[in-house]
């Protein structure tokens, strides 16, 4: 099964994370993915997959912030998955069904990304309140 991690390429283009706290306390990811040699965002090293099979509770663009994200909702669980600063609009919408592994767009650089390169920022809502996604990343790395 692939999640929004597995089709990094081996070597040296692996992807590098990074952790920020929220004010609040709160973790949360970017995942900077490595590009072709152009830096060309959405490149094929720069998909983006669902983490869980589940529907999407929303997909949009927000220009402030998130730029082109998905929300989509885990499906039997407590758990929603956002994905945001997609290049382009995400290839789910709201209401439609997502099943893990399947590609939900691409990484790029809109919102507040604009400035710092291409990536995804990846978080995990628990009963709808963000939670350090890096231990199920680890996990679904390890459990491959």
């Amino acid at each position: 099964m692939r999640t929004g991690v597995e089709r990094l390429p081996p070597g040296p283009k692996r992807a590098k994370s990074t952790r920020r706290f929220t004010p609040a306390g709160i973790a949360l990811l970017a995942i900077f993915v490595a590009l072709d040699e152009r830096g060309a965002a959405g490149g094929d090293d720069g998909e983006a997959f669902a983490a869980a099979t589940g529907r999407v509770l929303r997909a949009g663009y927000d220009p402030v912030l998130y730029g082109n994200y998905p929300l989509i909702h885990g499906q039997s669980e407590r758990r929603s998955y956002f994905y945001a600063h997609m290049i382009r609009p995400s290839l789910v919408h709201s209401g439609d069904r997502v099943w893990a592994g399947e590609r939900v767009g691409r990484v790029g650089k809109t919102g507040n990304a604009r400035t710092v390169g291409c990536h995804l920022h990846f978080e995990i809502h628990v009963r709808g309140h963000p939670i350090d996604p890096l231990p199920a990343l680890e996990r679904w790395e390890r459990d491959g």
